[in-house]
């Protein structure tokens, strides 16, 4: 569950995707995805957006090369 601050974030993201005229599906993909990294983020004590740093984000990503994938067996 994403803290006050990254949920706002989330929705604000959702509503300028919106704006901007995604689809709905990439919408809630898009902000599926952001969530996603919000919510590691809190795994990784980082609490606030704007402590992101470039090695998070590189982190990050070694991160979803590694995790099984959640919706169907094997990797990313």
């Amino acid at each position: 569950m994403l803290n006050a601050n990254y949920n706002a974030i989330q929705q604000e993201y959702a509503q300028w995707l919106n704006t901007l005229g995604f689809s709905s599906g990439t919408v809630y993909d898009f902000k599926g995805r952001a969530g996603d990294f919000m919510e590691w983020l809190q795994n990784q004590n980082i609490t606030q957006i704007n402590h992101v740093k470039t090695n998070h984000i590189n982190a990050y990503f070694l991160h979803l090369q590694s995790r099984p994938n959640r919706r169907r067996g094997g990797g990313l």
